[in-house]
C-alpha cells in the first residue's frame, strides 16, 4: 500500500493532472466562447480604458468628448488589456481570449496553491477541475471584466506568500519581493485586494516577523499612494461614493445613515448565506434575484423607502398584491428570460448552506498549513462584501474566492473520515483522500455539463430584441450622425463600441429641469430612449422627455420594443415657470420652425401679456387668452410697419391704427376678419 501511495503522488501524476486540467478547460472554453460583447456596461468601460492606454491617451474616458481622466475603475485590468492590444490586436474577441488565458493560468497556479495548503495533489486536481467547469468562472472567463485576472493575481500572491522562506533576510528574498508586486497589482486590478494586504500583514505580525510586516506595509503604501492621490484630486473614488448611498442607482434616496448599516450588513449576510455561497460552489441553477431577494426582504421585515409618489403607489400595490404561487413565480421568471431558475428560497437551501459551511469549516481547520491566512482572507473579503450596497448582488463579487471555497468544501469531505479515523485510533485511510474528490467530481459532472451547455447555447445565440435594437441604433448612429455628435444614453460605453461617437450619461435626478440643463452643459446633441429594462431610463429620462417633448425630435425608431434616437435641442420647447406640472407664470416656448412665444402662461395656455414671433420676423405683442390673441395688441410686419388694434380669438376686427415702416402714423382703418375693409 505504501508503494501505491508513493506512485499516486509521483511527479508524473502531477504533470498528468496539469495536462488533463488544461485539455478539459480548453475544450469547455472553446465551446462556451462568446464573441458577442457582454451586456454589462463595465466590460465596455474596461475595454475603452485599455484602448485609451494602448493608443497613448493615458487613463482617460475617450468615449466622452472631454476625455475626462478615468477614475471609476482601478488601472490594473485596463493595463493588461492595453498590453494585449499592443502585442496582439484590439479586437474584442482577442481581449476575451486573453481572459481565457488568464483563467487557464489561474487554474495552474491554484493547483500548486491547493497542493501547498492541503498536501493532497488529488484533491487539488479535482478542485481545479470543478473550478474549470464552474458556471460562474467559465462565464466570466469570456467577459472583458477584471474578475478572472484578479483570481489569477490573488492566487499568485497567495502562492508566493506560502512558498516564501521568511527566515531569510527580507531584502534578499526574491520570492517576497515578487509577492509584494503581485499583491499590489492584485489591488490595482480590484480594490477588494485590500483584504489580501490586511490578511498578509496580520499573519506576519502574529508571527512577529516585524521587518517583513513593515516592508509589506511601507511598499504597499508607497506603490498604492500615487493612485490614491490621483483619485483624490479627481474628486474621490466613485465606488466609495456609491458605497455610502442607500442605493447607488437611486441618489434621491440619500446617503447611508448609522442605522442603515446593520440592516445592509444583515441583508447581505442572509443573501450570501441563503443563495450565493451554495450556488457558487454548486452552480446547478440560475437565481432569479428579483423574486428571491424580495422574499428575503419580506421575511426580514425590511421596509421599502419611497422617494416619490410613484414609489409610494408601487409599494402600496405590492403590499396589497396576493402572494404568487410557485408556478406563477416560475412563469414570471420565464417571461423575464430566466426559465427554470430558482424563484424562491426553501428550507432545503438553508440546510445545504449549513452543510457546506460545516464542510468548509472542517476543511479550513484541517488544512495542513496557513489556515489562519486563508481564514483571514475569506473573513476580510466577505466583511467588505457584506457592507456593499444591496443592489450589488450576484456571484460576480465573490468570484475571486470561489475556487478557495470549492477547495475547502472538498477538503472538509476528505478530512472528515480522516478525523474520525484519528479519534478511533485507526490507520489513516489515505485511499479515501484520493477516492472522495473523484467521486464528488463525477457525481457533479452531469449537472455541471448542463450549465456548460447553457453557456454554449448562449454563445451561439443572438442578442435579445431590446439590446439588438440598441446596438442597431448605435450602428445607425455611426453612419448617420455627425462625427462630433454627443449622445446621452444608458449603458453609454456599450453604445460607443458600435456607434464610435461620443457618449455621456444623463443625471439621475427627479428634477426634470436639472436633467435637461445637465444635457445642455454636456453639449448633448442626441438622446437614446431605450427599453433595456433599467429603471433609471423610465425614472429619470423619460419624464423629462415627456415634460419637454419639443426638445426631443425622433429621428430614428425601431419597433419591438420601441427604441429611439432623438435629436436634442435645448433652445426648443418651454423654458419658464411651472405649477402642478403645468406651464404657469412667465415662460418662453420655441418651435423648431422658428416660431416662439414669450410671456404669460396659465395652466398650459398662453394667457396674459405675451410676444409671438413668426419665422418671417412678423411679431405680435399683446393680450392672450387660451392660446389665442384676445384683446389689445400690436402686429409688427417684417418691413417695419405695424398694426395696432383689438383681436378676438385670433381675428383682428374693428378700428385699427396703421403705422409705416419708419414708425410714423399712417391712418385709421377698419378691419373685419383680418382684412382691411375701409
Amino acid at each position: 500500500m505504501e508503494k501505491l501511495k508513493e506512485y499516486a503522488n509521483h511527479r508524473a501524476v502531477l504533470v498528468l493532472y496539469l495536462i488533463i486540467i488544461s485539455v478539459l478547460f480548453h475544450g469547455a472554453y472553446d465551446r462556451i466562447f462568446d464573441k458577442k460583447v457582454h451586456l454589462g456596461g463595465d466590460n465596455a468601460g474596461y475595454y475603452i480604458l485599455g484602448k485609451s492606454l494602448a493608443q497613448g491617451d493615458g487613463f482617460s474616458s475617450i468615449h466622452n468628448k472631454d476625455k475626462v481622466p478615468g477614475n471609476h475603475f482601478p488601472p490594473g485590468y485596463p493595463t493588461l488589456i492595453a498590453g494585449v492590444m499592443k502585442v496582439f490586436s484590439g479586437k474584442v474577441t482577442t481581449i476575451k481570449a486573453a481572459n481565457g488565458f488568464f483563467m487557464w493560468a489561474a487554474l495552474m497556479v491554484l493547483f500548486f496553491l491547493f497542493r501547498a495548503l492541503t498536501k493532497n495533489i488529488h484533491l487539488s486536481f479535482i478542485a481545479c477541475l470543478l473550478a474549470a467547469y464552474n458556471f460562474h468562472l467559465l462565464e466570466y472567463s469570456t467577459i472583458m471584466m477584471s474578475e478572472i485576472s484578479f483570481v489569477l493575481f490573488s492566487a499568485i500572491s497567495l502562492l508566493l506568500f506560502v512558498l516564501t522562506d521568511f527566515d531569510k533576510v527580507f531584502y534578499k528574498n526574491w520570492k517576497f519581493l515578487l509577492f509584494i508586486v503581485a499583491t499590489v497589482f492584485a489591488f490595482y486590478i480590484r480594490t477588494l485586494g485590500i483584504s489580501l494586504v490586511i490578511s498578509f500583514t496580520l499573519i506576519l505580525l502574529f508571527q512577529k516577523r516585524w521587518a517583513y510586516a513593515g516592508t509589506l506595509v511601507v511598499c504597499f503604501f508607497l506603490l498604492a499612494l500615487p493612485w490614491q492621490i490621483r483619485s483624490a484630486n479627481l474628486g474621490g473614488s466613485p465606488y466609495v461614493k456609491q458605497l455610502l448611498r442607500k442605493n447607488p442607482y437611486r441618489p434621491e434616496l440619500g446617503p447611508m445613515e448609522i442605522a442603515d448599516w446593520p440592516e445592509r450588513f444583515g441583508m447581505n449576510l442572509k443573501r450570501y448565506f441563503a443563495l450565493e455561497i451554495a450556488n457558487a460552489v454548486i452552480p446547478f441553477e440560475t437565481i432569479d434575484y428579483k423574486q428571491c431577494v424580495k422574499q428575503l426582504k419580506k421575511e426580514s421585515g425590511v421596509i421599502a423607502i419611497a422617494a416619490t409618489a410613484a414609489d409610494s403607489l408601487a409599494i402600496k400595490k405590492a403590499e396589497e398584491a396576493k402572494p404568487l404561487t410557485l408556478k406563477e413565480k416560475q412563469v414570471n421568471a420565464a417571461k423575464r428570460g430566466l426559465p427554470g431558475s430558482k424563484v424562491e428560497i426553501t428550507s432545503t437551501d438553508y440546510i445545504i448552506a449549513i452543510l457546506l459551511l460545516i464542510l468548509m469549516a472542517i476543511g479550513l481547520a484541517r488544512m495542513k498549513d496557513h489556515r489562519i491566512l486563508v481564514g483571514l482572507y475569506l473573513a476580510g473579503t466577505f466583511g467588505i462584501l457584506f457592507l456593499w450596497p444591496e443592489a450589488w448582488f450576484g456571484i460576480r463579487f465573490m468570484l475571486p474566492v470561489v475556487p478557495i471555497l470549492i477547495m475547502l468544501s472538498l477538503n472538509g469531505l476528505v478530512e472528515t473520515p480522516m478525523f474520525i479515523a484519528e479519534r478511533l485510533k485507526r490507520k489513516e485511510p489515505w485511499i479515501i483522500a484520493i477516492v472522495i474528490p473523484f467521486v464528488v467530481f463525477f457525481g457533479m459532472k452531469t449537472n455541471l455539463e448542463k450549465r456548460v451547455v447553457e453557456l454554449e447555447t448562449r454563445a451561439k445565440g443572438i442578442y435579445v430584441s431590446k439590446f439588438k435594437n440598441y446596438f442597431d441604433l448605435a450602428s445607425w448612429s455611426s453612419k448617420n450622425l455627425p462625427k462630433d455628435a454627443v449622445i446621452a444614453c444608458r449603458k453609454g460605453q456599450l453604445f460607443y463600441l458600435y456607434a464610435n461617437r461620443w457618449v455621456t450619461g444623463f443625471r439621475s435626478t427627479l428634477d426634470k429641469e436639472d436633467l435637461i440643463d445637465r444635457l445642455q452643459e454636456q453639449g448633448v446633441t442626441h438622446v437614446v430612449l431605450d427599453q433595456l429594462g433599467y429603471s433609471s431610463t423610465s425614472r429619470y429620462l423619460y419624464p423629462a422627455i415627456k415634460k419637454y417633448p419639443g426638445k426631443f425630435k425622433v429621428i430614428r425608431q425601431l419597433k419591438n420594443p420601441d427604441t429611439y434616437v432623438m435629436k436634442f435641442d435645448y433652445s426648443l420647447d418651454y423654458t419658464g415657470e411651472w405649477e402642478n406640472e403645468m406651464k404657469h407664470g412667465k415662460g418662453t416656448f420655441r418651435w423648431e420652425n422658428g416660431m416662439s412665444y414669450e410671456g404669460d402662461w396659465m395652466y398650459n395656455k398662453r394667457t396674459g401679456i405675451g410676444k409671438f414671433t413668426w419665422p418671417n420676423k412678423q411679431v405680435f405683442e399683446g393680450e392672450w387668452v387660451d392660446d389665442r390673441r384676445n384683446g389689445q395688441g400690436i402686429l409688427y410686419m417684417p418691413d417695419g410697419s405695424k398694426f395696432e388694434g383689438v383681436w378676438t380669438n385670433d381675428v383682428l376686427s374693428g378700428k385699427v391704427k396703421l403705422y409705416d415702416k419708419d414708425g410714423k402714423f399712417k391712418e385709421n382703418a377698419i378691419f373685419k376678419n383680418n382684412q382691411k375693409v375701409s
